[in-house]
């Protein structure tokens, strides 16, 4: 997926994906709209995620994932909705 790295809207919504975020997906650098919500991810947030600096829309909410929101990113800037 990391390998898309034109792409600039991916929703992955209610897929009911499992396992964890891409460790990559801050390869994706054009993406402005990331939502992962309503899976069952459970893992950690890449910290790769702020290398995405272009991203305005952020939705990671009805997960289990755990850890915290990488420092001193723009991830910072979302609310907090967006990791419920």
């Amino acid at each position: 997926m990391a390998k898309l790295v034109e792409l600039i809207a991916l929703n992955l919504s209610r897929n009911q994906l499992v396992g964890s975020i891409p460790s990559n997906i801050g390869e994706m650098q054009s993406l402005e709209f990331l939502d992962l919500s309503r899976n069952q991810l459970s893992c950690v947030i890449a910290t790769s995620m702020a290398n995405i600096e272009q991203l305005g829309v952020l939705d990671l909410s009805y997960n289990t994932l755990s850890g915290k929101i990488p420092i001193d990113t723009q991830l910072q800037s979302f609310n907090g909705s967006s990791f419920e």
